[in-house]
């Protein structure tokens, strides 16, 4: 499970995330976890939140 999140955290500085819409578009393509996931994960209700925390890691 922690590989997964740090696989998607990754994906998210990389790509240059900014929104949850383009995120759920990555999960077509990538096995990625779910942008519900990440934000229970991080303890938050805004994947904005989830965005900042990939990006400041």
């Amino acid at each position: 499970m922690q590989e997964m999140y740090e696989k998607s955290m990754q994906m998210i500085k990389n790509l240059n995330v900014k929104s949850e819409k383009a995120y759920k578009l990555l999960l077509k393509d990538y096995l990625l976890l779910s942008s519900e996931s990440l934000k229970y994960i991080c303890q938050t209700k805004s994947f904005y939140d989830v965005i900042e925390r990939a990006k400041g890691s």
